[in-house]
This record gives structure tokens, C-alpha cells and sequence, in this order.
């Protein structure tokens, strides 16, 4: 590092507002800011786009091996019409002689995010090669018919330091040694020099805590492992560029990687997998063996030097990208992961939730958010990234299975159920859910009104919709499938399958379309989970029962489909077969609310019932019950303008908001009964203490239960705060409240 560059450096940092942090390959900016990045690139995609021989995979990352490939992408806004773009090296380490050249990823090589494809367009790549440690500094200066757009980054070269001295540690694999800096060497720059030179650039210096943690995961003894042939019966040496540090066999790549001390010390791979193998490498070489820091976060060798007295930072790349992941996990056949996710939902989550003031977005919405979320920070990351790898499992903790982030218990937003069953599943629940308690939401309006898209978890275990009051019926799911969702959405398929690498593992769906969307009678459902309980069925819409009363059993999503379109039917716009998510206090009644409210949760689980199909029935046919009482039994209709009042040919006019209880404009409140039919009324009247019997027949007689049963007459003029009644059998009066004048 000289002088010239640390100057250099500091300009750079004032021009990225001292962006740091680098979050997916690119420097922490504020949403959608026009970028150049270092374009991921898998083995995978190098084999589909028959790229030439020579060109090497890609991270991503920022900092790169000497001699590694960087992919400078220039990216600005999709609606910019390009007309040209210029690049400069502005500086450069003393003696290189690396240029910019052209790129061999063509034009149609799409944006490596398939959620930055939504906002970006690829102005221009350019091909850089460095050839000597150090900062390259780079400009792409975009011609637009609006202007000129500027942008600059910072690629590092750097040598590959290892994660920190290790020693054999039995079949665990490998730990750390016992040395550790002392707290005082981090912030004083008169430290012995000797710290410097062989410690303080390796990784668990100053990480101990995730060094520590990192020696649990499979990554930390991967090339152990397989040489020692434990749990495989293949490995060559191609294998060693994912399972070694720094390992790139381009003539240009001299960066202190495992390839490089290999050949230094003449050392040969083993012809065969056996216990013992591992013993035989020499000590150096095991510093560079296995999945280390340096293998996701780039080179370490340039993160911070000691120079001219001072000391001089060049923080490594934190990436949450695909990509990172990518350059090992996308290789068919036997490396799918990726090419499985690119199929799902999350690897192009939206950005709208995303950005300055989308802090309780971002939870679910953001990969970054979702991390700060697990980890409980007092204010989530609101930058863009995708649902990817490392959002839900964690790279440097093996605490939890498969190294997922959170598998702990999930409360559900109506505060009372918490979910304790669903084994790994659990980790899904914490996006997958309803973001309502639906009793005291459906007292309010909202121009989106609904549960929020997701509640998968409230559906599986029944929970947290409308019940009315009643016992709904719950399916046995989530008692008798230990992992729950990734039971069902992650089944394994086989190279043979029509749908495979398009449903199950990394897909996250349970279905495939048959490549054609739109038409439903080749879709594939992924069945074999099921057939445990249910036999062998071949697709989720078998037959059960007739749920929705049309004279006819159909496949249980057809059944729902039914109980849908029959609710639709009587919501607002009524008579129409479809709802708007519209709700204000002049366009909708409680009980349509209520009943809104349950359509949309059945609706947006999307499972159609397959998740829970007892409470799914329940809750429809209680908000139809619920919705056809109240005209039913007094043969009323609505009231124009007046919501949730409805009017009656012969009792009058009540309202029904908070039914089964109704407010009745000369009685009061009363209680409508389930025993009730349109033959006769029973209700609880509440001024009386008492049960009446009514009918459209014998009304204004009324049948009065209580001590002295008996007929009574009820006044036409009366009030809730005062009503007046006579008894059929002495014809004598009362008043309600009592004592009131009989005159």
C-alpha cells in the first residue's frame, strides 16, 4: 500500500459517503442508485451461455484474488436511454499494468439479481484482470440523452490469509490455536510489528467469536472430510476450488491460494478417499483447506495494513447475494440449490416494501431486514436484497439444523397462540403469517384491507380468523408433520421427473405448472408427502365431501373455490364474483367486515384448503351463516346510507353490527338465538332480563318467558329508554323501566 493509494482511497470513500458496508456485491447506497458491481457468475451459467474457455466464476465480491476475473457491470435506471459509456482505471497500485477490456459476458446475459432486473439496465461491461495487490479505482461515465451519469468503485486485490492458525482436532475437525490479541493492540498503532506481519491479517484475530462458532458448520472441515472419505465416495481435484481457500489455476491468478502452496510444496491429491489423508497434508496447506471466511467474504490480505504510521482499513465484502453462494451451489447435476431458488418466489421479492421508512417491511421483505430482525436490532436495514441463501440459513452458525437462523417458537399477531409444533418449518412461520389479530382489526377500515398477504402459519394451525363465537373445526397438520412446511414444499425430486429443479427443494413450491400457467389440467402436485396419511392420491384436489352445498363432491380446492365465490356473491360489490380490498365505514357493515376478512385469508393462504381444511370450510360457512341471519329471520333488507341497519316488513328497523346481538330501534339490544328459524324469532332482550318468542305472525304479540309467562303487547311508540307493554291475560300494563307513568 502507498501513499498515492491511501489518498486515493479517502477520495473514494467522500465520493460513497464512507460506504463501508457492502451489502450483495455493492456498495451500501441508497435504493436503487445507479452502480457498477462485479457481475456474479456460477460454473452453471459459464456451461448455459457456452461461455469461452478461460473465463473463470465469479462471487461477486468487491475484493478478488490477484489475477481473478472482476466483471465490472455498469448499471443505471431502466428508463435511461443509453447512448455511451467511457471507463477509467483512475488509480491503480504502483506497477500494475491491468487495463479494462471487453467483457465476455454478452448482451444476453442478463442482470445476475433477478430483482435488480426490475429497476436496472446494463449499460455497459467491461473485463478487469488486476495484476498486483492493492485498490483499483474505477469510473463509468454513462451518456444519457438526460446527461452524463458518473459512477465510481473500488475493487481490491488481495492475497489469501487463512482464517488463523489451526491444529488437528480429532473427527470435530479443526479449532483455532490458543493465541488472541490483547484488547489493547485494536486501537493502539504502536503494536509490535511481528503481531502485524503473522497474526493480525488473519481472520480470527479480531472475529474469535465467529471463528469459533464457524468451526461447527460443515464448511469448516468440508476438505477434511471428503479426502478423509467420510460421507463420500467421490472428490477429485476440481473439486478443491469450492472446498479450498483461494484455489484458481489461471497463470494469472498467483494469490497465495491453496493452489499455489500446493504446487510449492509439490504436494498430490490422494488417488483414493481413506482415513488418515487428511494427516498427510502439509500444515500450510491445511491453513488454505476447507470453506473459510475468506471463501465468501474475498481475500483478506489488503482488509487493513499498517502504512506510514498509520493505519489503513479496506473493509472486505459482506454479501447477501446468491451469487456469493452461487459460485459453488450452481452446477448441475449435483449442485442445484441455486438454479432451484431462481424458481421460487423469494429470488424475486419485491422491492416496493423496501427502502427509508419500511422498517416493519423489511422484517419479511429484504433479506437484510430479515437478519437484523433475528437478531433483534433496534432498527432493521432497509436496503434492497432478495430472500436468499444466507437470509434464512447462517453461514457462520451451525446452532440450529442446517444452519437456519431461527427455529424458535412463533406467536401469532392475535397475542394468545403460540406455535410450539413444526419442527424447522418454524423459521417460515416467522414471514408466513397474518399480520392482523382479526377480532380487533375488523372494528377498523383500510384501503388494503385483509390479513397481509401470508398467513399460511395462522391457517396450518387455525387460528386468527373470525370465529363467531364458535368451535370451528382444525385438521391434525400440524400435529403429525414434524417439519410442516418443509415437509411439503422442499420434497426431493430426481433428475427423471418432468418437474425437476421447477417444484420441491429450493423451489419452495409443492406444484409445477407444467410449463404452461394458465392451463390448470397438467399441472403436477407433488404428492408424495401425502400419501403417507391419505393413500395414494395424485393430486391435492381429491374428492372428500361436499363442502359447499352444490349437490355435487368435488376436489376439496374445488370445494373452497365454491364456498368462495359464494361469499364473494354477498359482499360488496354485491352480486359480483369478485371483492374489493376497499373498506370504508360507509362501504361496508361489521358483519361484512367479519366476513371479508375470513374470504381474504382463505383466499391469500392460496393453499385452498390443503393447509387446514376443516377451520378453511369453518370459518366460509360461518361468515355465510353469519351474513344470511339477520335478513333470514326478519325478512329485512338493507338500509341505503346507513350501514349495518336493515329494515323489516314487520319488525321494524335494527342494527346488526355487532350480531348476533342487534340493536333494535324501539327495543334496544337483544340477543338472536341460534335456536331461532324463519318461522319464529327467539331472542334475549336485554331492558326485560328475559327470552321472547316472535314471529311475523303474531307480532306485536310477543311470547314473554319468565315468572308469569305469558303474551304481551308492545306499543308502536316505544323507545329503548322507555317502552310500554300490556299482558294478554289481564290485560294490565308495565313499563320498562319500571315505575315509568301508565297514562
Amino acid at each position: 500500500m502507498y501513499p498515492r493509494q491511501i489518498t486515493e482511497i479517502r477520495k473514494i470513500r467522500s465520493l460513497f459517503g464512507i460506504a463501508l458496508m457492502i451489502i450483495g456485491g455493492n456498495a451500501f447506497m441508497p435504493l436503487w442508485a445507479d452502480q457498477i458491481v462485479n457481475r456474479s457468475l456460477s460454473p452453471q451459467e459459464i456451461a448455459d451461455y457456452s461461455l469461452p474457455d478461460g473465463t473463470q466464476t465469479s462471487s461477486g465480491l468487491l475484493n478478488v484474488g490477484r489475477g481473478g476475473h472482476i466483471y465490472a457491470e455498469a448499471q443505471v435506471d431502466r428508463a435511461a436511454n443509453v447512448t455511451g459509456v467511457a471507463w477509467e482505471i483512475t488509480s491503480q497500485p504502483l506497477g500494475s499494468t491491468a487495463v479494462l477490456g471487453g467483457s465476455p459476458l454478452g448482451s444476453d446475459i442478463p442482470i445476475f439479481s433477478q430483482g435488480e432486473r426490475e429497476v436496472y439496465q446494463v449499460a455497459d461491461r467491461q473485463l478487469l484482470v488486476p495484476d498486483v495487490y492493492g485498490i483499483y479505482a474505477v469510473t463509468a461515465t454513462v451518456s444519457t440523452d438526460a446527461g452524463n451519469i458518473v459512477l465510481n468503485q473500488w475493487f481490491t486485490a488481495a492475497q489469501y490469509v487463512g482464517v488463523g492458525k489451526l491444529v488437528a482436532h480429532g473427527e470435530a475437525g479443526i479449532t483455532l490455536d490458543q493465541q488472541r490479541p490483547s484488547d489493547c493492540f485494536r486501537c493502539h498503532e504502536d503494536a509490535p510489528s511481528h503481531w502485524v506481519e503473522n497474526n493480525a491479517r488473519q481472520c480470527s484475530f479480531c472475529h474469535e467469536d465467529k471463528a469459533a462458532s464457524w468451526m461447527e458448520t460443515n464448511h469448516s472441515s468440508a476438505f477434511r472430510r471428503k479426502i478423509d472419505g467420510i460421507g463420500v465416495n467421490f472428490y477429485q481435484e476440481s473439486c478443491n476450488e469450492c472446498h479450498t481457500l483461494g484455489f484458481n489455476e489461471a497463470l494469472s491468478a498467483d494469490n497465495g491460494g491453496f493452489d499455489d502452496l500446493r504446487d510449492l510444496f509439490g504436494w498430490t491429491q490422494p488417488e483414493t478417499l481413506a482415513s488418515g489423508n487428511w494427516e498427510e497434508v502439509p500444515q500450510d496447506l491445511k491453513n488454505l483447506s476447507n470453506i473459510q471466511c475468506e471463501n465468501c467474504h474475498g481475500p483478506g490480505g489488503e482488509h487493513f495494513v499498517l502504512e506510514a504510521g498509520e493505519w489503513v482499513f479496506n473493509t472486505p465484502t459482506i454479501s447477501l447475494s446468491a451469487g456469493d453462494c452461487g459460485r459453488c451451489h450452481d452446477a448441475l447435476p449435483y449442485h442445484s440449490k441455486n438454479v432451484e431458488w431462481e424458481a421460487s418466489r423469494h429470488s424475486v421479492a419485491t422491492r416496493y416494501p423496501t427502502g427509508e421508512g419500511r422498517g416493519a417491511c423489511v422484517r419479511c421483505h429484504s433479506g437484510a431486514g430479515f437478519i437484523d430482525y433475528v437478531d433483534d436490532t433496534d432498527r432493521y436495514g432497509t436496503l434492497y436484497e432478495a430472500i436468499t441463501c444466507a437470509t434464512c440459513h447462517d453461514p457462520h452458525d451451525a446452532t440450529n439444523p442446517h444452519q437456519l437462523r431461527k427455529v424458535d417458537d412463533v406467536t401469532l399477531m392475535d397475542g394468545e397462540t403460540v406455535v410450539t409444533r413444526g419442527g424447522l418449518g418454524k423459521l417460515c412461520m416467522n414471514c408466513h403469517l397474518s399480520r392482523r389479530d382479526a377480532d380487533a382489526y375488523v372494528l377498523g377500515t383500510s384501503n388494503h384491507f385483509g390479513p397481509h398477504s401470508s398467513p399460511q402459519t395462522d391457517m396450518l394451525v387455525g387460528a386468527n380468523a373470525i370465529e363467531y363465537g364458535k368451535e370451528i373445526g382444525r385438521s391434525r397438520h400440524i400435529f403429525v408433520i414434524n417439519n410442516t412446511c418443509v415437509v411439503c414444499h422442499m420434497q426431493e425430486t430426481s433428475a427423471d421427473d418432468a418437474f425437476n429443479l421447477m417444484a420441491g427443494g429450493h423451489t419452495f413450491k409443492p406444484s409445477w405448472d407444467g410449463g404452461t400457467p394458465d392451463i390448470h389440467e397438467d399441472d403436477v402436485d407433488l404428492t408424495a408427502a401425502c400419501a403417507i396419511c391419505h393413500g395414494n392420491i395424485e393430486s391435492f384436489n381429491f374428492k372428500q365431501e361436499d363442502f359447499n352445498g352444490d349437490g355435487f363432491v368435488e376436489g376439496i380446492r374445488d370445494e373452497i373455490d365454491g364456498l368462495l365465490q359464494e361469499l364473494a356473491l354477498q359482499l360488496p360489490p354485491i352480486g359480483e364474483p369478485t371483492v374489493t380490498e376497499r373498506v370504508t365505514a360507509e362501504s361496508h357493515t361489521l358483519a361484512q367486515k367479519k366476513a371479508l376478512y375470513n374470504y381474504l385469508f382463505v383466499e391469500s393462504d392460496g393453499s385452498h384448503g390443503v393447509h387446514n381444511l376443516s377451520y378453511a370450510v369453518g370459518i366460509l360457512k360461518a361468515s355465510l351463516e353469519d351474513l344470511e341471519r339477520p335478513g333470514n329471520f326478519f325478512g329485512s333488507s338493507e338500509i341505503s346510507g346507513f350501514p349495518g341497519w336493515r329494515t323489516s316488513q314487520w319488525y321494524n328497523n335494527y342494527n346488526t353490527d355487532f350480531y348476533p346481538w342487534i340493536y333494535h330501534d324501539e327495543h334496544g339490544w337483544q340477543y338472536v338465538s341460534d335456536s331461532s328459524t324463519e318461522d319464529g324469532v327467539y331472542v334475549w332482550d336485554l331492558g326485560l332480563g328475559s327470552w321472547l318468542f316472535l314471529s311475523e305472525d303474531t307480532y306485536r304479540w310477543m311470547y314473554l318467558f319468565r315468572e308469569n309467562s305469558g303474551w304481551v303487547w308492545t306499543f308502536g311508540d316505544n323507545q329503548p329508554s322507555n317502552r310500554f307493554f300490556q299482558k294478554y291475560e289481564d290485560q294490565s300494563l308495565f313499563s320498562v323501566p319500571a315505575g315509568l307513568p301508565l297514562d
